[in-house]
């Protein structure tokens, strides 16, 4: 049966020879490493056909800069680079300046890591107020949460009814491998999927599971948010290079199609691709 191409919506590009990496420190594999979106393309041999350049927690005084780096790169038609979804601050009160600073045809999303951040931020006025100006201008924000906290999760998409929020990693991030832990995400998975303006994205997932993981231990993770969301609201992303944790990205792809394997072709190319054309406005 042959695959559709796969839309990566979640590809890392780190330059330390241009930007600052403070988070990178705490792992060799990256630290001081470059990963560049030629070597990238090599890597994912073929298998996917456009990518979506996602922030990599540069250091605030970089945010726009990184922003503009990657969306002119973007605009080369024979780069794999599709868009970029730039770095922000939602809670300051520059962020509309930020935004329109960095308005370009290539921009199609916004992230502010939060599962660094206190739990309180996701609560303040402000930072709501910026979101839900965000959804007016028909941007998606990227949630990066841990699973822990997927109740202020679901409490800020109910709160930004008008923005798509995607959330990040299956929202698994920390979980831990205990029966119970993983029951809890599912729960709190399933309040999430009942908003409509929420979307997941499968990505990240092979970190979780040391440097051997097995298609068994990531099929739970997967098929729950297969089931819980549906078809429609689905997306892929490769979390290159922080896949590379659990195992590099022709792994993680190669999984991927094992684990959508059964899947009819529709089904596949809305997770494959077509969702995250409608979900970024591609």
């Amino acid at each position: 049966m042959s695959q559709p191409q796969l839309l990566d919506t979640h590809l890392h590009l780190l330059e330390p020879e241009r930007f600052s990496y403070d988070w990178a420190k705490d792992f060799p594999v990256f630290s001081g490493k470059t990963f560049a979106v030629e070597s990238y393309a090599g890597l994912a041999g073929g298998e996917v056909g456009g990518a979506l350049f996602m922030e990599a927690d540069v250091a605030p005084s970089q945010m726009v800069s990184e922003a503009q780096r990657y969306l002119a790169l973007a605009e080369d038609p024979a780069s794999i680079l599709e868009g970029v979804i730039a770095a922000c601050r939602p809670e300051a009160p520059g962020f509309l300046a930020h935004v329109e600073k960095i308005a370009h045809p290539k921009l199609k999303g916004f992230r502010r890591v939060l599962h660094t951040q206190p739990d309180a931020l996701s609560q303040d006025r402000l930072f709501r107020e910026n979101l839900d100006s965000l959804g007016r201008e028909g941007y998606p924000f990227d949630l990066c949460v841990l699973a822990w906290q997927l109740p202020l999760a679901a409490e800020l998409a109910s709160a930004c009814e008008g923005t798509v929020f995607v959330l990040d990693h299956c929202g698994a991030s920390g979980i831990g491998s205990d029966p119970e832990s993983f029951e809890n995400w599912k729960s709190e998975m399933g309040k999430l999927a009942r908003l409509q303006n929420v979307v997941c994205k499968i990505s990240g997932i092979i970190a979780y599971f040391g440097d051997q993981p097995s298609i068994d231990s990531l099929r739970p993770f997967v098929e729950v948010c297969a089931e819980l969301f549906g078809p429609d609201r689905i997306v892929w992303g490769s979390d290159y290079p922080v896949c590379n944790l659990g195992a590099d990205v022709a792994t993680w792809i190669r999984f991927i199609h094992e684990l959508f394997g059964n899947e009819s072709s529709e089904s596949r190319r809305r997770f494959f691709s077509e969702n995250a054309a409608r979900v970024y406005n591609l």
